[in-house]
């Protein structure tokens, strides 16, 4: 705790004096503390108090120290004179130390210089010991050269090991000429080791040459040895690139069987790349053999003949020889000649040996050419857009030009008569849009056109596909429905249908670009993500007929159901080839367009309901004349169901029975359901209408007649016979005609609807006193 200022002694105060000293200290603070523990005034009194003593306590600190303060002068008397007595020994002992300093400064500056010049000629004898090495090594390589070129009696093995010395000379020769570099006298000695570096590049040349005629493993690895020893094993590959690789190709590769008129391409094709790999066991073999090692001998590191020598000049010879084999003139030719090319390319890569090589293999730059040689995003192209064409119809059609990538075979689908019927009744759709569709995602992944590098382009145009005819459902279900057979309004949906004049008959395969002109197995594809379609440019108003409706939801359903086994059969197991793991994301891409599709579904099914719920329900406003039929007309009491609601089903039944067997049962009940649950709610609501009021005229007729004839009279006259009144003979009809419709409902359509329930139990309600039984 900090101490206070002025001790308080006995004094009781209502604060701590050490608040005063704390460095926290608030006045706000204080004042708040204080607050709560005592009223403003004591505060007041308290405060006043501790000045007191604050003062106090000052005054007898001043007079504490009073009588030394004034003291202080006349104990600085003399104090100059005993500091200037001092100044001139410090100034004399200051100047001492600065003659020693300096004279140590001069020793220390002639240390350097000596110790510099011992440097230097330390430097110059270290350069003279190594240019007089360096004339001495030439000189002895000279004499190894001269020994080593003479006769022809020599032993061979005694000439190779006096070369493999020249090689370790130079070694060391060049490691010395690169430490002498600068020195006057090496602008004489250069020629001289040039030409020596010239001679022994020869010699080893002949050598290496010689020895794979002859199959010398021996001397094979001596010129291998020796090359990583003067490190030129590049020139050594390229030597055998140049000396060996080309003329095996120019004599045994024959490139005329390729470019033969009326020659099988595919036959050629193999015949080709097995050619050239002969060089492998044919030349590399023995090279192979030679850098191994085994059998106690040491490996040969720091080659690769294969990719360093061998493809180069593959790739040097299929583009100078064989041009048209990366030709992109013809998809159709292209393809086979691909994926031949990349079985070659595994094939290849498989005599590599081992997996380092494969990885230099496949950052060789003349491998990057070779497969930048198959221009793929233009082969995408030529089989997926046809520029010319579709921006011909872009510009009559007034399209927006964001469509200009999209596959112009669909799109032509989609904006020619895209609800006829597919003549073709072999295939999974019944309209031409429909059936395109499934024709063009299945040549997307047709082994003649997909290609793997490109998966991701086909992938996206599979989605890109399915989201544009997403687009188009999202016009037609804005439209609505009207009776009538298709074949009398094909031309719906079609852009400016009548500048290509009338059509006599439906959209079938023929309507495609040819599976051989145009691209085997493809429709021409986009490329682009994104979709936008203006209806007011695209789609004209107009109805769907009830056919077309029916057909088009069958399809859409059909074509969920063939995109998921096209994807599992077909889209997975190629991309799982290729080693992708994220098939869930994959996956999520189809599940997000079988949503839209699902959605686009029901909203196509739903002006389907629509429509047949629109023509009946004019029928249904019959039941609001049933009251004027019996009300004081004498009329019968009937046994049959009225006009209205047999003209109401009758539509429904048709429709039931015309297309039973061409739409599922399931979805059938689900469409007559909600027709059902439609005229359910509305007769209940126009019967609840009618009983009403027949109870409030049955009630006002009571009143009415006893005002006139009093209680007794009127129970007289209200019922003399066993006859029915007109309301009794009103609710039998109404109760006649929701039997007759619940059991249209249940027994005809096969459904269970609440809304009918309600209303039965509505009208057996209103029934139950007239005790009729039907």
């Amino acid at each position: 705790m900090e101490e206070a200022l002025v001790p308080v002694g006995e004094i009781a105060l209502c604060f701590n004096e050490s608040d005063f000293t704390s460095k926290s200290f608030s006045v706000d603070g204080f004042v708040r503390q204080a607050r709560s523990r005592v009223t403003l005034s004591q505060l007041r009194d308290d405060l006043k108090v501790y000045q007191k003593l604050l003062s106090s306590a000052l005054i007898e600190l001043i007079n504490k120290d009073y009588a030394d303060f004034l003291n202080l002068s006349s104990t600085l008397i003399g104090m100059d004179k005993a500091i200037l007595n001092l100044m001139t020994p410090l100034e004399r002992f200051r100047s001492e130390i600065l003659d020693v300093s300096k004279s140590i400064k001069t020793v220390e500056t002639a240390v350097d210089d000596q110790l510099k010049d011992a440097r230097k000629i330390r430097e110059r004898r270290s350069d003279l010991e190594r240019l007089v090495h360096i004339i001495h090594c030439v000189e002895k390589i000279e004499k190894l050269l001269d020994k080593s070129g003479m006769g022809d009696s020599e032993d061979a093995s005694h000439k190779g090991g006096v070369v493999e010395r020249i090689a370790s000379e130079l070694n060391q020769l060049h490691f010395h000429v690169a430490k002498a570099q600068g020195m006057d006298l090496m602008s004489s000695i250069q020629p001289r080791i040039a030409y020596i570096a010239n001679a022994l590049q020869t010699n080893l040349e002949e050598d290496f040459v010689a020895s794979l005629e002859k199959k010398d493993v021996e001397a094979i690895r001596r010129c291998l040895r020796i090359h990583v020893t003067i490190d030129r094993v590049p020139q050594l590959e390229s030597i055998f690139r140049i000396r060996v690789v080309r003329p095996y190709f120019e004599k045994h590769v024959n490139i005329e069987l390729f470019s033969r008129p009326g020659a099988s391409e595919k036959d050629a094709l193999a015949v080709l790349f097995a050619s050239l790999l002969d060089i492998v066991s044919a030349k590399c073999s023995i090279l192979q053999e030679a850098s191994a090692g085994g059998a106690g001998l040491e490996v040969v590191s720091g080659y690769d003949f294969l990719v360093n020598s061998v493809w180069p000049e593959i790739v040097s010879f299929l583009e100078s020889r064989a041009p048209s084999l990366f030709a992109l003139g013809s998809p159709t030719s292209f393809h086979p000649r691909f994926l031949a090319s990349m079985a070659f390319l595994e094939n290849f890569e498989e005599q590599c040996g081992n997996l380092e090589s494969v990885r230099r293999l496949r950052a060789h730059p003349s491998y990057l050419v070779f497969i930048n040689k198959f221009n793929l995003p233009v082969y995408f192209q030529i089989r997926c857009v046809n520029q010319s064409e579709f921006l011909k119809m872009c510009e009559n059609a007034k399209f927006s030009k964001r469509f200009q990538e999209i596959s112009c075979s669909f799109e032509k689908s989609l904006t020619m008569r895209p609800l006829s019927e597919w003549v073709n009744r072999d295939g999974s759709c019944r309209l031409h849009a429909s059936e395109t569709l499934v024709i063009c995602l299945n040549q997307c992944w047709d082994d003649g056109v997909f290609l793997s590098p490109l998966v991701h382009r086909f992938l996206k145009l599979s989605v890109q596909l399915l989201s544009r005819f997403c687009v188009w459902l999202q016009s037609v279900s804005k439209m609505t429905v009207k009776d009538g057979s298709s074949s009398s309004d094909d031309s719906l949906l079609s852009v400016d249908a009548g500048k290509e004049g009338p059509l006599t008959k439906n959209m079938s395969t023929s309507d495609l670009p040819s599976h051989a002109e145009k691209s085997p197995g493809m429709a021409r594809t986009a490329t682009t993500a994104n979709f936008s379609l203006d209806n007011n440019d695209v789609v004209p108003e107009s109805a769907l007929t009830v056919d077309q409706a029916v057909n088009l939801v069958s399809d859409i359903a059909n074509i969920r159901d063939y995109v998921s086994e096209l994807v599992s059969s077909r889209v997975f197991p190629k991309i799982e080839r290729l080693g992708v793991t994220t098939l869930d994301q994959v996956q999520e891409c189809f599940n997000e367009s079988f949503r839209q599709l699902e959605c686009q579904e029901e909203q196509v099914a739903q002006i389907l309901v629509n429509h047949l719920t629109s023509g009946g329900m004019k029928h249904l406003k019959g039941i609001m004349d049933i009251p004027r039929l019996f009300r004081r007309t004498n009329r019968e009491i009937s046994t049959k169901a009225s006009s209205y609601i047999v003209s109401a089903l009758n539509p429904v039944s048709n429709f039931r029975l015309k297309f039973k067997d061409c739409v599922h049962e399931v979805r059938m009940k689900k469409w007559l359901l909600d027709v059902s649950d439609v005229y359910g709610k509305q007769l209940y609501g126009s019967i609840n209408e009618v009983l009403t009021s027949v109870q409030k005229m049955e009630e006002s007729l009571k009143r009415l007649k006893r005002m006139k004839a009093g209680q007794k009279t009127e129970d007289a006259t209200l019922k003399t016979s066993d006859s029915l009144t007109d309301d009794e003979k009103i609710r039998h009809q109404l109760w006649l005609d929701a039997h007759y419709f619940g059991d249209k409902v249940k027994e005809e359509f096969g459904v269970d609807s609440q809304s009918v329930d309600l209303l039965l139990k509505l009208v057996d309600k209103a029934k139950a006193p007239i005790g009729l039984e039907n």
